[in-house]
């Protein structure tokens, strides 16, 4: 399917009849072609301002590992195989794009295709979102300015910063690295620790990672796309942004439970339900009473968990000792601002010998 073809599917999925989504690409002159052009149109998207060209399809082939992890390697096929001026030799392109809700870009196809559409966008007021997957190149600092959303993973952003991402601190770092050449919003996938949104004005978004159904990672095919694709969808039904990262945590998830690319991407209902749940959880850790004045301090206290347990002891713990505690216990402190905050602080105190809460 390629991303652009995963990526329209699930905006269809996800938007339903409301949302038109419109697919622009290049078909090839093949069986898959005929295969793919089925696959899409039988999800509701709309085909008619696709190109076609006489060369083979594009193709990926993906390596899936035991523990659903993936490489995979991507001939270009007909996705190479845009005119020059895409804007002017397509006919109607330019209009599609202008008279659009919202526009999504890949990496999959030329650049120069990508400037022409962001720049046919940016002039239009459209928002355009665009994903650094695909093809490892540098991007130019000219486009940069044109893309409301900038969307990679760490991994793709270390490539275009230049700069290291192994912690939030670090991706931060760079994402605020990109802003200064010209990137506007920037939202980075973290995998199994969710997601960052850096806005344009300088505000931190965190979502956490959602719980995968079914509770074991199966694919990591389409993820992203998916998760990138409901960010899209939430953004044009005016969603607010935490609302908008929820849905989209919660598509990825779905994704991840399924073998496939486009067979893994879900459907509207069932990432609601999952960012509803996700919600919850968010809205029970921040209604709980802040336990930090008491925790952190020295000898036994009274105070609350994050599950509104009472009776929790702040004791003295061996910062030496706190590598070993096993994961579990500290996913008291995944969810919501002030557990992540609540989750800092005693991590700092235990890195100095000082206290952490048990419950």
């Amino acid at each position: 399917g390629g991303k652009g073809a995963n990526q329209a599917v699930a905006a269809a999925r996800l938007a339903g009849a409301s949302q038109p989504v419109q697919f622009v690409c290049q078909l090839g002159n093949d069986g898959h072609a005929a295969m793919l052009e089925a696959a899409l149109v039988g999800d509701g998207v709309d085909l008619s301002g696709a190109g076609r060209v006489d060369s083979p399809s594009g193709q990926g082939l993906v390596f899936l590992q035991p523990d659903g992890a993936l490489s995979s390697v991507v001939v270009a096929g007909s996705n190479a195989m845009w005119p020059a001026q895409a804007t002017a030799q397509m006919p109607g392109l330019e209009s599609r794009v202008r008279g659009a809700a919202a526009v999504m870009l890949q990496r999959e196809v030329p650049e120069h295709v990508n400037a022409a559409v962001a720049a046919a966008a940016a002039s239009a007021g459209v928002p355009v979102l665009q994903d650094v997957g695909g093809e490892d190149r540098p991007i130019a600092s000219e486009l940069l300015p044109l893309l409301g959303y900038l969307l990679p993973n760490e991994t793709e952003l270390a490539r275009l910063s230049g700069m290291p991402t192994g912690t939030e601190a670090e991706v931060l770092g760079a994402a605020r690295a990109l802003q200064a050449r010209g990137a506007r919003a920037v939202l980075v996938t973290l995998g199994a620790d969710g997601a960052l949104l850096l806005t344009e004005d300088g505000d931190i978004l965190r979502q956490p990672p959602c719980a995968v159904p079914g509770g074991a990672v199966v694919d990591e095919t389409g993820a992203g796309d998916s998760f990138r694709a409901a960010f899209c969808v939430a953004l044009v039904e005016g969603r607010p942004l935490p609302e908008a990262l929820a849905l989209a945590a919660a598509a990825g998830a779905i994704a991840v439970s399924r073998l496939g690319a486009i067979p893994s991407l879900p459907r509207r209902a069932e990432a609601d339900a999952l960012a509803s749940d996700l919600a919850t959880l968010d809205a029970a850790a921040d209604a709980t009473p802040d336990a930090t004045a008491d925790a952190t301090k020295e000898g036994p206290k009274k105070g609350w968990s994050l599950f509104g347990q009472p009776d929790v002891a702040a004791v003295p713990v061996d910062a030496a000792a706190v590598p070993d505690m096993g994961a579990a216990q500290w996913s008291l402190f995944n969810h919501g601002p002030r557990a992540a905050a609540l989750r800092l602080e005693l991590e700092e105190e235990a890195s100095t010998g000082g206290t952490v809460a048990r419950a």
